[in-house]
């Protein structure tokens, strides 16, 4: 009952005078050079589906989608081992039977189908008769199937999850053939599973990143030395300096300091060229807009690629006005000191001139 792809050759057969008296037809079975070709095509597609999909939910239902073309995926499910935590997550998850599915805390690989395939760490083909024998011993979760059949997604040599299809109907669907099929698109899988994992964890570190940059208390750059610009700004530095970030941007950083501290930075750079220790934190003189100076302390982080120096991330802190409020608390203790001092000659004058008095007033009377 199997279909096959056929090749068809017809040869015309003639006789000793040339005359047409048949056909001769040769047949090719090329049912297994096409099947090689479209897991060769998925193969690729599935490679490139990592950066045409933008997340790991959308390349899951692709890979769903293109296996579709191969074999009968109508209950399909890919779970998601996490060791450490010992739970099961099944992030992609189609079913005829079962609508959803919950995560499994306290994951234990022996209870279940999947725990099988991650225990054995091979593809597994199970058949009526033994998927029966794991129902009565009670390692099944949810209705047991006709037919079921896995293959792990092996990561650097650590089973992170299962690919598994199944049918409740029809206890032939499966061969040996389609489990070799999905065990070699497994691998491709995995491959392209840790790519978009990686990807949208450096996507949300970025997004954590950004948001703790345009968000922070304090003013934040990054500069290029090579160029030398300002790449990155945060409102807060905007704010500092009363420049746009289209304005600083545009700007060497080197502009909005006054002529002392650009002499200060300068040698301060010359120190990083040479990684020399440095204070974490120093102060600066900037020149705002309006053409104000304020005081800021800058802590730089300074980059470097092949031991050469290239740029710098900073915070800035805004000490202007606790630089003024120190210089008046400053004025103030001279102002009691000198104070304190007229007291006390005061104090030096006065007891000569009452003894002086005193005498004075003996004398009249």
């Amino acid at each position: 009952g199997r279909a096959i792809l056929c090749h068809w050759y017809n040869t015309v057969v003639h006789d000793d005078e040339g005359r047409i008296i048949g056909l001769a037809s040769l047949v090719n079975d090329v049912t297994d050079r096409k099947h090689s070709e479209d897991i060769n095509k998925i193969l690729f597609a599935i490679s490139n589906a990592v950066s045409t999909t933008r997340n790991l939910e959308e390349l899951y239902r692709l890979i769903h989608t293109l296996l579709g073309e191969i074999l009968d995926v109508t209950n399909f499910y890919i779970a998601i081992v996490n060791k450490e935590n010992q739970t099961l997550t099944f992030p992609y998850f189609v079913d005829t039977v079962e609508k959803t599915v919950s995560p499994v805390n306290e994951f234990k690989p022996g209870k279940s189908l999947t725990g099988l395939v991650v225990s054995k760490r091979k593809p597994l083909l199970l058949r009526s008769k033994r998927l029966e024998q794991l129902s009565q011993e009670d390692a099944l979760m949810g209705p047991a199937p006709k037919i079921w059949m896995g293959v792990p997604i092996i990561i650097q040599d650590d089973v992170i999850g299962v690919i598994a299809v199944q049918s409740y109907t029809n206890p032939d669907l499966y061969t040996e053939k389609d489990l070799d099929i999905l065990a070699s698109i497994s691998d491709q899988v995995a491959i392209s599973v840790d790519r978009k994992r990686a990807e949208d964890e450096l996507r949300e570190s970025e997004k954590r990143y950004r948001h703790l940059f345009d968000h922070a208390p304090a003013g934040m750059f990054e500069i290029d030395f090579r160029t030398p610009k300002f790449i990155e700004v945060n409102s807060i530095l905007c704010d500092f300096t009363g420049f746009s970030e289209k304005e600083l941007l545009s700007m060497n950083p080197l502009d909005i300091l006054t002529p002392e501290s650009q002499n200060q930075y300068m040698e301060i750079y010359q120190n990083a060229l040479a990684r020399k220790p440095m204070p974490a934190d120093v102060e600066f003189e900037v020149i705002t807009k309006s053409g104000e100076k304020i005081c800021v302390i800058l802590n730089s982080d300074y980059l470097y690629e092949n031991d050469k120096l290239y740029g710098a991330r900073v915070v800035v802190h805004d000490i202007t006005e606790r630089k003024r409020l120190e210089n008046m608390i400053l004025q103030s203790e001279k102002m009691m000191s000198v104070g304190g001092l007229a007291a006390g000659m005061a104090h030096e004058i006065n007891n000569p001139l009452a003894g002086m008095i005193q005498n004075a007033q003996v004398i009249y009377n």
